[in-house]
């Protein structure tokens, strides 16, 4: 890897509708925790703020009007398995440190599957949008160092959304936390690899605080995901299939 590669100062058209999006999805994080125990925290926060601010909007700003491929934000159907080690491998170096000698007590297994499918959905948003989108067009901009920090740095603060998280020395440590999950992405440049990562962390932190989700939150956990993934690909996909037609054309 090149200096100009480590900083530089390129700044890109597209990386400030990217921020404005990640404003606007901090503060409907933000509206969607003040409905946390009614049935429209599943509209706000899996709908609106995940689904729609941090996945749709930004994926079809960068494939549709900016006419990238999927690979661009780090969704890469090629090395998936390439990424799917190394993230393995990140966790085996950075989880144990966490459980060793803790005493960890891990729930019955219907609690620790329904808190992992909420964990894993969280986990997958976080991924695609703070490090596939905002890393890879920060990386763009400023080069790869600004961009771990950054990326890390909005992680952070977009845990401000949460009442529970609003703490200087809970920031902080997300802000280090984020510059971590940054910079195993770096790596394959594959959200497979971070949310591998994030999600065996994210486990473990509830695990460790005896915060567990119950069915009902799983199964939407799940549902949203798929829904996620479907967007993704549908717009990823549409955006392949008229590149083509214009070729042939």
């Amino acid at each position: 890897m090149q200096i100009g590669e480590l900083f530089k100062y390129n700044p890109q058209k597209d990386l400030k509708a990217v921020l404005a999006i990640f404003v606007m999805g901090t503060v409907m994080n933000g509206i969607a925790d003040l409905f946390r125990d009614s049935f429209l925290f599943v509209l706000f926060y899996q709908g609106i703020f995940a689904l729609g601010i941090l996945i749709a909007l930004p994926i079809g700003y960068v494939c549709r009007k900016e006419r990238e491929p999927l690979s661009s934000i780090g969704i890469n159907e090629q090395h998936w398995l390439r990424a799917i080690l190394i993230g393995v491998l990140f966790v085996l170096v950075s989880v144990p440190g966490r459980i060793i000698g803790k005493g960890l007590l891990f729930p019955p297994s219907s609690l620790l599957l329904s808190t992992s499918l909420a964990l894993l959905f969280a986990c997958f948003f976080e991924e695609v949008f703070f490090r596939g989108i905002l890393q890879t067009r920060i990386e763009q901009s400023f080069g790869v160092i600004p961009a771990i920090v950054l990326s890390g740095l909005t992680f952070s603060l977009y845990h401000l959304g949460y009442a529970n998280y609003r703490s200087l020395g809970t920031l902080l440590t997300l802000w280090i936390v984020g510059m971590f999950f940054a910079l195993t992405f770096q790596v394959t440049k594959n959200v497979i690899t971070s949310i591998i990562v994030n999600f065996c962390h994210a486990v473990i932190t509830f695990v460790n605080a005896n915060n567990f989700f119950d069915t009902r939150s799983g199964v939407i956990s799940l549902m949203a995901t798929i829904v996620g993934i479907g967007l993704i690909f549908l717009i990823g996909k549409r955006k392949q299939v008229e590149g083509r037609s214009q070729e042939r054309n």
